[in-house]
């Protein structure tokens, strides 16, 4: 699958899912995200909402920071 196809199946759903998943760091089914998937969730997060937002209305400031410069 490569990210146009990734990109094709996220949903406004998938994405809140996601959104949920990042801020309480659990899966709607009560399982821990895993760092990897965190970053994952994240990354589609972002992606998704520079393709179907306007800038004035992208959470990305919103996102807790996790890594550290």
């Amino acid at each position: 699958m490569n990210i146009d196809q990734i990109m094709a199946a996220l949903t406004p759903e998938i994405v809140t899912r996601f959104k949920t998943a990042i801020e309480t760091s659990k899966w709607p089914d009560g399982r821990v995200l895993t760092q990897e998937q965190r970053e994952t969730c994240m990354q589609a997060v972002v992606a998704w909402e520079f393709k179907h937002l306007p800038l004035s209305l992208i959470h990305i400031l919103t996102l807790p920071t996790i890594c550290s410069v």
